[in-house]
């Protein structure tokens, strides 16, 4: 028994020299292979107790408008990945740290920090691109196996080889808690170009501009100039970033049959990050609490709403289209609840005009006795509840809802049927 496990070690090892030989040779990023001990049902068992302790000691943001974001964007890229077999899970942490990783089985975690620095949407997608990539090429699981082989572990080895095996515990006691994962386990240049490459196909499959990755990049590249040791960005302690990798995604871009219609930005993402007012102020320093052995320092929250009393229990976005005479938004409101709406986009209000106005309405088309509230400008947002009188909303309006009954929006004009373009409107209701 004693020389066939030695002889199995010796074909492993065999063939992890081989592998990495390879891969320093083989520029093809658009292949997915390498040494991995690891099967899709024990990667994704391992995250998932990575997941369990993330989730009880870092600042998760449970806020629903936040989280839905981060999972619709983040899912939008993985229906364009190469790796379908398993469920991304996409969650946003408290913190000013700018940083985003990957754990193995989908589970991706992006630092408010690195969120506020985004200036689009498209931004933003290019890291969730980056990180998917980690997870779909299984990087960090090819890591874990290159660990185990080079440490000389065959009994770790033999385990995670194994269909029959059941002593998932003494595989994981291997591997170590999130903490080690997170310190010890360190992607190769290559795994980050590789990374880069699957992102940027994800993004342009996706509709989004790809350049929106190498934007963010560059903004990486300049802070780590201007920051001192102390403040060196944490995103480039886990992801290394040089100019031979922006080089890399430029050239990959080329590459492209890109039109540049891509995305950019959205309102959804600028609503998206309105939300983190609401917050708590982010804690620091999040990384280096992750580096004893048990994984965690202690002294971690969650959040799930905003930093005063007020829980805001429903939040919609909605379109108004410019010929809308009453549009019911779906929300019921009660005698209490204070609303709070803001507006944007334009609607053309003239037929066969150019001429436009925003959610206050056109200057100098008061009056108008056809109109819902005559005395208010031309293609003004406005709203009712149920069958209550009609009132002003505009491109903001705060109020107490008096009655109880449906919120309906409108646009305050004489012939509605006519007009072009639409309103765009966030509607944030706080249930007393």
């Amino acid at each position: 028994m004693q020389n066939f496990k030695k002889k199995v070690l010796k074909v492993l090892y065999v063939f992890f020299i081989f592998s990495l030989t390879l891969s320093l040779y083989s520029k093809d990023y658009s292949k997915i292979g390498g040494l991995n001990f690891f099967s899709t049902k024990s990667e994704v068992a391992l995250g998932k107790k990575y997941n369990a302790e993330l989730q009880q000691k870092l600042p998760i943001i449970h806020n629903r408008e936040i989280s839905e974001y981060i999972n619709m964007l983040g899912n939008k890229l993985v229906e364009h990945c190469k790796r379908r077999d398993i469920t991304y899970h996409f969650y946003v942490v408290n913190t000013s740290d700018v940083n985003a990783f990957a754990v193995p089985g989908g589970f991706i975690y992006v630092y408010r920090g690195l969120i506020e620095m985004c200036q689009n949407e498209g931004e933003l997608a290019g890291v969730l691109g980056h990180e998917i990539g980690h997870v779909v090429a299984r990087h960090s699981m090819k890591q874990l196996s290159k660990k185990l082989l080079i440490g000389g572990i065959l009994s770790g080895v033999t385990l995670a080889i194994s269909r029959k095996s059941r002593k998932w515990a003494e595989i994981t006691s291997l591997a170590g808690g999130v903490g080690f994962f997170l310190t010890e386990l360190k992607y190769s240049r290559d795994d980050e170009r590789q990374a880069d490459y699957l992102g940027i196909q994800e993004m342009y499959d996706a509709g989004y501009d790809p350049h929106c990755m190498v934007t963010f990049f560059d903004k990486m590249e300049k802070l780590s100039k201007k920051s001192k040791t102390g403040g060196y960005p944490s995103f480039l302690r886990t992801h290394p970033l040089t100019k031979e990798r922006i080089r890399n995604a430029e050239k990959e871009i080329e590459k492209l049959d890109y039109s540049g219609n891509g995305i950019k930005n959205s309102v959804s993402f600028n609503y998206f990050k309105d939300e983190f007012r609401y917050l708590p102020k982010p804690q620091k320093n999040v990384l280096r609490r992750i580096s004893n052995k048990n994984g965690f320092s202690s002294g971690n929250r969650s959040y799930s709403g905003s930093s005063n009393s007020r829980n805001y229990s429903t939040t919609k976005v909605i379109t108004i289209p410019g010929n809308t005479v009453w549009k019911n938004t779906g929300i019921y409101l009660s005698k209490g609840d204070v609303v709070e709406i803001r507006a944007g986009g334009r609607v053309y209000w003239k037929k066969r005009s150019n001429e436009n106005c925003g959610p206050d309405g056109a200057p100098g088309t008061k009056g108008g006795f056809f109109k819902p509230i005559s005395s208010l400008l031309t293609g003004c947002l406005i709203g009712k509840i149920g069958n209550s009188g009609y009132f002003k909303i505009g491109s903001y309006r705060k109020f107490m809802s008096k009655v109880n009954g449906y919120l309906f929006l409108g646009i305050n004009d004489d012939n509605n049927f006519d007009n072009r373009g639409k309103f765009f409107v966030k509607i944030r209701v706080n249930g007393r």
